[in-house]
C-alpha cells in the first residue's frame, strides 16, 4: 500500500483512498447482488473446470460443482 501511494504521487494522481477490507463481499451493501444473483447461479450450466479454482474464501481447492456455486 505505501508503494502504491508512493506511485500514485509518480504518475500525478492527485487523491488516492485507501479501503478498509480486502473486497466488496464484506459489505451489507452486496446483500441485493447476492439476491438476485442465486438462483441465476443455481440454474447456470457449469462444467468442471480443466484448472484447479482456488477458494479465496477458504483458502483451499474447490473440487466439485455445488462447492463452486456455493463459493460463488
Amino acid at each position: 500500500m505505501d508503494r502504491a501511494g508512493r506511485l500514485e504521487k509518480e504518475q500525478g494522481i492527485r487523491r488516492g483512498t485507501r479501503l478498509n477490507g480486502a473486497g466488496a463481499y464484506q459489505s451489507r451493501r452486496m446483500d441485493s447482488a447476492y439476491e438476485e444473483l442465486g438462483q441465476p447461479l443455481i440454474n447456470a450450466a457449469l462444467q468442471m473446470p480443466r484448472f484447479p479454482v482456488m477458494s479465496n474464501v477458504t483458502g483451499g481447492e474447490i473440487e466439485t460443482l455445488p462447492e463452486i456455486r456455493d463459493a460463488l
